[in-house]
């Protein structure tokens, strides 16, 4: 026989959900994943401020108002 080598395979898996506690209990098992962190929603003056970084990109001025009233915490994507 010839010289074996070890294949070593690496894969990442994400997962993102609005609600944790919806999870099945066997992927809230401890050990089952590596890391869990959380991270909140923008709130309404965050959502303005990244909406004005995509809106300057394409050279477009906006008054700071009008990004804050179309930052709606309503809508999530």
């Amino acid at each position: 026989m010839g010289d074996r080598k070890t294949l070593r395979t690496y894969f990442c898996i994400r997962l993102f959900f609005f609600n944790p506690s919806a999870l099945p209990s066997e992927l809230k098992r401890k050990g089952r994943f590596d890391e869990n962190f959380f991270v909140d929603l923008p709130t309404v003056p965050e959502r303005a401020q990244i909406l004005s970084i995509h809106v300057q990109r394409f050279g477009i001025t906006v008054e700071d108002e009008y990004l804050e009233a179309i930052a709606t915490p309503r809508i999530t994507a």
